[in-house]
């Protein structure tokens, strides 16, 4: 089980495809934040058009997801609210198909195109998709509005020299 865990039967899914939306709980979002290693997760909501691509098993998944979190600022080491928006797009296909192809990739092209997520028992979560997308859109040095401005003052009301102040003097000449 994962913190978001949104299964559904691929066999649900009509031929015109299906749109969802999902709001997590105060539950999930509790567990989303320990694993995306951030203070709190305020809000999380996904939006997913799901589709079989023409003539195939091959099931698509374009989500929209929103959140609403608190990070903690790398330069002033203070937590901070912040909006994410992301978007995501993959593709399944049922477990043997995908490992079979997922293998037989030959390149790093192959590798950078991604390969497919895997229904297993007719089954895909999308719920966790949706939670490795968003770790993935987190910002790695998120930084509190107008941190690098409260830096570059306190730098300079203390008097600090930047240790590349030394370098100056080289281009003058």
């Amino acid at each position: 089980m994962t913190e978001f865990t949104k299964v559904i039967a691929v066999s649900e899914i009509p031929p015109q495809g299906r749109t969802m939306h999902f709001e997590s709980t105060v539950e999930e979002r509790i567990a989303i934040a320990a694993r995306a290693k951030i203070p709190d997760v305020d809000s999380f909501a996904i939006e997913l058009q799901l589709q079989f691509l023409p003539q195939s098993h091959i099931l698509e998944i374009k989500g929209f997801g929103r959140a609403k979190i608190t990070q903690v600022c790398v330069v002033t080491l203070e937590p901070f609210e912040a909006e994410l928006n992301f978007d995501f797009d993959c593709q399944c296909l049922e477990s043997e198909r995908a490992k079979k192809w997922n293998n037989e990739m030959d390149s790093v092209e192959d590798y950078a195109q991604g390969g497919f997520e895997e229904v297993i028992d007719g089954k895909v979560d999308i719920g966790e998709i949706a939670v490795q997308e968003f770790i993935l859109a987190l910002d790695p040095y998120p930084h509190k509005p107008g941190a690098r401005a409260d830096l570059d003052a306190a730098n300079q009301a203390s008097g600090e020299d930047n240790p590349f102040s030394v370098l100056k003097s080289l281009k003058k000449q």
